[in-house]
């Protein structure tokens, strides 16, 4: 069984959706969850790269846990700027894959190791989506 698989069958301590201001889709959603028999917590985040996850000690759970309750797309990528690719913080708002135009940035001295995705908002704002 998959992270993902054991995520979608436990219901989330919490969850939340942010829509694209330009367009109103889904730009992303993360839920929260406690796996049976794990002591972390899963994140699993679902957007315009894909879908990742990530597993959270209790106290950044908690954390994380407070920000989606709210879906305060700048207090989550506060936490962590990963948590929220769909954000840009210049312009605070979030946009959707269709506004992003996005990159593969490769290591100069590793030729086809990928070091990051990036992405230009409509507004012109560059910044790191995914590392």
């Amino acid at each position: 069984m998959t992270d993902f698989d054991s995520a979608e069958s436990t219901p989330p301590r919490a969850q939340a959706t942010y829509p694209c201001v330009r367009h109103g889709t889904q730009a992303g959603s993360l839920h929260l969850h406690r796996i049976e028999g794990r002591s972390e917590w899963l994140l699993v985040e679902e957007g315009f790269l894909g879908k990742t996850s990530r597993w959270l000690g209790a106290a950044a759970a908690e954390r994380v846990a407070r920000v989606l309750e709210r879906a305060d797309a700048a207090a989550l990528y506060t936490l962590d700027l990963e948590y929220a690719p769909f954000y840009c913080p210049a312009c605070d708002a979030v946009y959707c894959g269709e506004c992003w135009r996005t990159f593969l940035v490769f290591a100069d001295d590793l030729p086809g190791f990928l070091e990051e995705t990036r992405g230009i908002c409509p507004q012109g704002h560059e910044r790191m989506l995914s590392d």
